[in-house]
């Protein structure tokens, strides 16, 4: 059954309309039903534009409107079925009425989208309301026997200085919703008045993603990734890039939270695997050795049905072998549904490729569930690696890490290393891979073949040391970022 067509479970009596929704200015309080949202009894789209016109009629107002969407909702409906997914809905409304001050205005506004108004709130108090609501959605939602995992991104208007009316208010918050979700979700922000160009960019590259591909106008690189212990060249990640004809080339960093939010990441990540199976064969029939070959999947794609039987189409027609291939899967797409995607992994490791747990430390975080996984490798995500240099707590973090993977039989893999400090750090706790502009920047197939010809490995003096765990020394980091 569809969202919001029944009721599947009754809330606190403290979800009615609250702060007098649906009421004009001295008329009774007393909300009628067509002012509550039928699943949740929160006040409804009606109620909640009246509440904004009721907010801003009175002189010298001042508060904040808060529009908060739920990230992960799309593969739950999807996933567990629409009734669960009405279920998830009330848990999440109950959950952030709890979390609210009193005074606060919630509704839900449509789909899986909430509102709240509070009311004479200043920058601070709304700064810290943003990160208390951000903050309930840490632990799993209870629908039935399901524990849920859900993430939200939360979008800023301030009144009177955002908007005077109650359609230029939302629509200011909905820019900066807009913007938290490109900012990589879980996060929230406020509206800022460039925020209008950055919608209308992001417009652009849906219309030119939705071209790109049939204009070959993508391509890949490689970056290698090194063994510390021997400082030779183990395997090649390749990387997208585009060339967009009307912009020139655009970062990934843009491109593809644009291309994953749409949907156009799957036949795109499908030509990149297919291409990167296509030229590894290549080098191979070169005579060359690469070792073996990473590509990335987004979580999209990973939620795609009979994704192993696209996967093991990709490998026959390319004559990519099987062994050869590691597929890199965010954590985040892992825990969304950690049961559908365990069985996914099972799938992907039964055609005998590889299984690497990407960006780890950004996510959930938790070593306990790769016990349950056919998982071969971590990678430490690069915010870590390059705080190594002055933070301790980070570098606590990536030891632990490590320890623990190594414990776990995990190869481990640090993103993102750019000084050699860090590279000395590594060495130190025993991680096994590392890559970053340290090495070598991410190159075209043909840089990649000469490396291979050459032998490129670690210099001498960046290879491991007899003594133990190096104390950090600050230096300047390459400049390039590692994509």
């Amino acid at each position: 059954m569809p969202n919001g067509s029944k009721t599947l479970q009754p809330l606190p009596s403290r979800l009615a309309l609250r702060s007098g929704a649906c009421e004009r200015p001295g008329e009774d309080a007393s909300p009628g039903m067509g002012c509550r949202d039928a699943l949740t009894g929160l006040p409804n789209h009606s109620a909640y534009m009246l509440e904004i016109e009721r907010a801003l009629a009175f002189r010298d107002a001042r508060g904040a409107l808060l529009l908060i969407d739920l990230d992960l909702f799309r593969s739950v409906n999807g996933s567990r079925g629409h009734d669960c997914g009405d279920c998830l809905l009330c848990a999440v409304a109950a959950r952030l009425n709890a979390y609210l001050p009193p005074g606060a205005f919630l509704a839900r506004f449509d789909g899986d989208e909430f509102a709240v108004l509070l009311h004479g709130v200043t920058q601070d108090g709304v700064r810290a309301q943003a990160e208390r609501l951000l903050e309930c959605f840490d632990e799993p939602f209870l629908c039935g026997e399901l524990h849920l995992l859900q993430q939200a991104s939360i979008g800023v208007a301030l009144y009177p200085q955002h908007g005077e009316s109650s359609s230029e208010l939302h629509s200011h918050a909905d820019l900066a919703l807009q913007h938290a979700k490109q900012r990589g979700r879980r996060n929230w922000q406020c509206y800022e008045a460039g925020m209008g160009a950055q919608v209308r960019r992001r417009q652009f590259l849906l219309g030119r993603l939705r071209r790109a591909l049939a204009g070959n106008e993508f391509f890949l690189v490689f970056q290698p990734r090194v063994a510390l212990a021997s400082g030779a060249v183990r395997s090649w990640e390749a990387l997208l890039r585009w060339d967009c004809p009307d912009g020139g080339a655009v970062s990934p960093d843009e491109f593809i939270p644009v291309a994953e939010e749409s949907g156009a990441i799957v036949p795109i990540g499908e030509w990149a695997l297919r291409e990167a199976c296509r030229q590894f064969v290549e080098w191979r029939a070169q005579g060359l050795d690469p070792g073996s070959l990473a590509v990335n999947l987004s979580p999209r794609q990973f939620a795609v049905p009979q994704l192993a039987e696209r996967i093991a189409d990709i490998l026959a027609e390319t004559g990519m072998p099987p062994t050869l291939l590691e597929l890199e899967i965010t954590e985040t797409a892992v825990m969304e549904e950690f049961d559908s995607a365990a069985r996914t992994l099972e799938h992907l490791a039964g055609l005998g490729v590889g299984i690497a747990i990407d960006d780890f430390g950004t996510g959930y975080s938790s070593l306990a569930y790769l016990r349950r996984l056919p998982v071969d490798k971590l990678k430490i995500d690069r915010s870590f690696i390059g705080a190594l240099d002055d933070s301790p707590h980070d570098a606590a973090i990536v030891r632990t890490i490590i320890e623990l993977a190594r414990a776990l039989g995990l190869t481990v893999v640090a993103e993102g290393v750019e000084t050699e400090s860090q590279l000395r750090f590594l060495h130190g706790v025993l991680c096994h891979e590392m890559q970053g502009y340290l090495f070598s920047r991410p190159l075209c197939p043909s840089a990649c073949a000469q490396m291979m010809r050459d032998g490129v490995r670690l210099p001498g003096h960046l290879l491991p040391r007899p003594q133990g765990p190096q104390p950090l020394q600050p230096e300047a980091a390459h400049s390039a970022p590692d994509w």
